[in-house]
Order: C-alpha cells, then structure tokens, then sequence
C-alpha cells in the first residue's frame, strides 16, 4: 500500500486513549465534587451545632432561673436577647417565621444572620435570638476553601489524565498498531505468517490473543483464496476446451445434409446443453473474478450484445405463443462490462420469457425497451417478485433451471455498483439497468 493510501485510510473519531482518558477525568471530577460536598456539609452541620448549643445552654440557664427565681436573667452573650412574645423580633424573621413557625435560622438583611429557640410557649411565648454573623467562621473561609478545593481538583484532574494516558498508551498501542495492520491488508496481497501478532505485541493478553486469532484466520483466508483461484483456472481450462471441442463437431455435424431427422433432434438437445453450460461457466467464472475499483467500466454497444442474447434465449423458449418486442435505439451505451451484460441479459431475458404470462389472445409478451435512460425488461404477471425471489434455488412454477438466474444477477449488480430495479404496475413486472442515451 502507498503512503498516499495509507495517509487516506479512515482513523476512529472516539480512540479508545481518548475514552480511556475521560474516563478517568470524569471518576476524577465525580470523586471531587463528592467528597467537597462532604466537606461543605460537615464544615455547616459542625458550625450550627455549635450555635445551637449555646442557644440550647443558654436556654436551660433561663429555664432554671424563672423555676427558681420567678424571673427571666440577661443572656451571658451580648449578641443573644431574650424576647417575649415576636413583637420586637427583626423584619426578616417575622416575615420567616409567619412563613415556617419552626424556623431556627434565619438569614437577615445586610449580611446579618440570625439563629433562634423558643424556650416556652405558654402563657406567653419566650425567644432566645442569636445575631452570629461575626460567628460564622466558615462563610469567612469560603473564598479560600474554593481556592484550595480549585487547586485540589486541577490537580486531581492532571493527576487522572496522566494516569488514564499511561494506562491507555499501555493499552491501546497494540492495539492501535493491530489496526493499522489489519487496514493495511490487500484483497490480493495477505500479509506473511506472524505479521499481526509483531503488530499486538506477542503478548499474553487479550490484544494478543486477539492478534494471534486474526493472524490465523488470514492464513486460512490465504489458503482458501489460493484454493479458490486455482479451482476458477482449472475450471476455465478444463471446461471451456471440452465444450469448444463439442460445439465444433456439433456444428460440422448439422451441416451434413445426410444426417437423419431423429439425430438432428438429438443434435440440437446437445448444442443447446453446451451453449447453456458455456453461460454458466462464464457467469461463475465473471462472479469469482474480483472486480479493480480503478478501472472505470468502459461504455459499450448495447444492442449488439442485446441481439446476441436474445437469439441464445430463443432456442430454449421456442413458444409461439411467445411475442417479443424489441424498441432499442441504435447507439445505446451501457457502462458494463461485455461479459457480464451477456450473463444479465441472458438471466433476465430468460428469465421474463419463461415466466410471461398469456393474456386474453393467449398470447405472452415481452417488451424491451429504453424509457426514461434504463433498460426496462417487462413481462406480464400477477405475481410480484419479492426479495426471497432472488434468493439462490428460488424456482418458479414455469421455471426449468436451478433457480440461480435472478440470484445470479443481484449479485453481480451488488458486486458491480448496478442500480437494478425491480417495479410492479398494472399486472406486469419490469426489470430495467441504468444506460446512456442512444448516441445522434
């Protein structure tokens, strides 16, 4: 392969480096965000503990004083007021506790912060109030918590990427280099024995087991095309000179003007068999041969080769009842191989001869015909051709071949690029292939 090719050969979008990469990133941020959701949960939960108990000490300090003395005393803190009854309490907590009585914490107006406790209810109610924004040592400290836990989680996330990246170029370069190697393999040029497994690693681990696997299967891929190839060269050798041979003496044979009548029939039969068996070796041999992407088809004639296959179709549908209609303009290209427009006419032809059905003057016709730049191949029938129809060994009820035909001729058009088109209207079937307008 050239360094042009290989510089053209399609790379993954999503390597698995990079998956591997973010991976690790996002556990590392996952983990950050946990754990710092922790820590501001516990730094909160640990100051308002702290408040509440001094409210809660202070509050059974009131509590033992009215019990023993009959009387309320001054808060020890001078941030904390007693209040009886909510009259004198703050805008902001009147407005909080008309919305939730329960409230104990209650954020004011120009960053004060207030924490409260009713310590009795009847006959009058009686408030602890603890103004503790001076208190709240932590939202002081946010600032530069943030900054420390920005810093941790940089650095975290650093720390993850490199990790990740080691782990991934540890993992993913034999990986990477099985790819490269696998891509790089040529219908035609299999790579040597034990090529994948140097590009794996050699190692004792999935990748090598993996090479080593692919390795193998090559090898057997080799051995199964070379076999191949060599069977298609006998099988155009040793075939095709037999059948050369037979029908030379066949046609020096039905020149001889004493032959009998009963050994012309059988004469004909024979001819007929080696011209048959002449399409299918070719058909076999044009599927087996691997078609080169850089050699555009060559536009050539079509009607000749129409004629030619419309005249072998005719010895094996020798119908009266059968009315052919051929309207094929002069010039008519077709960017398709010779060969291979022999074996797609001649299946398809055939094949819409042998399945035409009568109309009312018992009569079966097939039109030919160019409409519309494709070659449209039309036979009347109810039936629809579905796709199991182009199936191999699907046989029809008037069919006398192998069911072969309609498979034959997908696969060459899948194999070949053909835009093969298959249409059902008003009670017929038409077949039809791209072509060029007729040349003026």
């Amino acid at each position: 392969m050239s360094s042009q090719q290989a510089m053209q050969r399609p790379r993954p979008k999503h390597t698995l480096k990079r998956r591997l990469m973010l991976a690790f990133a996002l556990f590392a941020l996952c983990l950050m965000t946990l754990f710092t959701l922790y820590a501001l949960a516990f730094a909160y939960t640990v100051e308002d503990a702290y408040l509440e108990q001094g409210l809660e000490m202070e509050a059974e300090r009131q509590l033992a004083a009215q019990s023993e003395q009959g009387q309320w005393l001054r808060p020890v803190d001078h941030n904390t007021q007693l209040l009886v009854g909510d009259s004198k309490f703050p805008a902001a907590v009147k407005l909080a506790l008309v919305e939730n009585p329960k409230r104990r914490e209650v954020a004011g107006e120009n960053g004060r912060h207030y924490h409260l406790l009713r310590i009795r209810e009847q006959p009058q109610s009686v408030w602890l109030l603890a103004e503790v924004s001076d208190r709240l040592v932590f939202r002081r400290m946010r600032a530069g918590v943030a900054k420390i836990i920005g810093w941790s989680a940089g650095i975290a996330m650093l720390t993850a990427l490199l990790i990740g990246w080691l782990i991934a170029r540890r993992t993913t370069e034999p990986l990477s280099r099985l790819v490269d190697a696998v891509t790089a393999i040529e219908p035609g040029q299999l790579p040597e024995t034990r090529t994948l497994q140097r590009a794996g690693g050699m190692r004792d681990d999935e990748v090598g087991i993996l090479s080593r696997s692919l390795d193998d299967m090559v090898q057997r891929v080799g051995a199964f095309v070379e076999r191949e190839q060599e069977f298609t060269r006998d099988v155009s050798h040793e075939l095709r000179t037999p059948l050369s041979v037979i029908r030379s003496a066949g046609e020096r044979l039905a020149a001889d003007p004493d032959l009998k009548p009963q050994a012309r029939d059988q004469l004909s039969a024979i001819r007929q068999s080696g011209a048959r068996l002449e399409q299918v070796i070719g058909t076999l041999l044009g599927l087996a041969r691997e078609p080169d992407p850089a050699l555009a088809p060559v536009k050539i004639e079509l009607l000749p080769v129409l004629e030619q296959a419309v005249v072998e179709q005719a010895t094996w549908h020798d119908d009266p009842s059968l009315d052919l209609q051929i309207d094929v303009a002069s010039g008519t290209q077709i960017a398709i191989e010779e060969g291979v427009l022999q074996v797609l006419l001649s299946n398809l032809i055939g094949n819409a001869m042998s399945h035409a059905q009568a109309d009312a003057e018992n009569v079966r016709r097939v039109r030919i015909e160019v409409k519309d730049s494709r070659l449209c191949i039309s036979n009347p029938s109810q039936s629809r051709l579905r796709d199991e129809d182009f199936q191999s060994h699907q046989k029809g009820p008037r069919s006398t071949g192998f069911g072969l035909g309609l498979s034959i001729v997908r696969r060459l058009c899948e194999r070949l690029g053909i835009d093969l088109r298959v249409e059902h209207e008003d009670g017929s079937v038409t077949i039809s292939l791209p072509v060029s307008k007729a040349a003026l």
